[in-house]
């Protein structure tokens, strides 16, 4: 297998956000929002393409591209970059309006997910990890550990758009996640919080502080 991690392109938009809302289908808080698999499958393309074309233009999504085809897509946020600014709230709100197809009582415990997040996120200055994902028939072959390690350098070695050589924030709904981070040197920040409505899953949250204050992990 031939591996690049690339920046997101527009013509690789589309694609790239269909590999991610596969990836994410039975993400435990989205699966609680969204029970029925058909429905959450098509609720996750739309919000799905609403994050990365929120995200594209600010310059710090990755791709990995397997033999010339998307495989993999990782979403970062610059630190001061998420929540979401009124400008860039505004722009989406059409396609979020969209999401209203699918009822409101499921745009409403979306909106929840949102505002528990936005409620956790730290104070501290920090880059997100907003989305992860790998294509479901490509998965355990390190796409996700080498997508992850390209930003991650790229952000200890001031190469990154944005504020460089700061920590790093993400969530996660699965505890094999929170392995996978932790080898990336990602350390546990709370371990039950509540992003899901109830009586949805809890969720991990994991903090990666800057490069020159971590010992005993190298992300290269």
């Amino acid at each position: 297998m031939s591996l690049t991690i690339d920046r997101l392109t527009k013509p690789d938009l589309v694609p790239a956000a269909r590999v991610l809302a596969d990836a994410l289908h039975d993400e435990p808080g989205f699966a609680s929002v969204v029970p029925d698999d058909t429905r959450r499958a098509d609720v996750l393309n739309v919000l799905i393409t609403i994050l990365v074309r929120d995200a594209f233009p600010l310059g710090n999504v990755r791709i990995a591209r397997a033999d010339g085809q998307v495989v993999g897509m990782a979403i970062w946020y610059a630190p001061g970059d998420f929540p979401m600014t009124a400008r860039r709230q505004l722009r989406m709100a059409p396609a979020m309006l969209s999401l209203l197809r699918f009822g409101r009582s499921t745009v409403a415990r979306l909106g929840q997910m949102e505002e528990n997040a936005k409620a956790a996120f730290p104070k501290e200055p920090c880059w997100y990890l907003a989305a992860l994902g790998v294509d479901p028939n490509r998965q355990g072959q390190g796409i996700g550990s080498q997508l992850m390690r390209a930003m991650l350098a790229e952000i200890d070695g001031g190469a990154a758009r944005g504020a460089a050589r700061s920590a790093a924030y993400l969530e996660t709904g699965e505890e094999i996640n929170v392995r996978f981070y932790e080898r990336l040197g990602f350390e546990v920040r709370e371990r039950a919080i509540q992003l899901a409505p109830p009586p949805g899953p809890t969720h991990w949250t994991m903090w990666r502080p800057p490069a020159g204050s971590r010992a005993g992990h190298d992300p290269a």
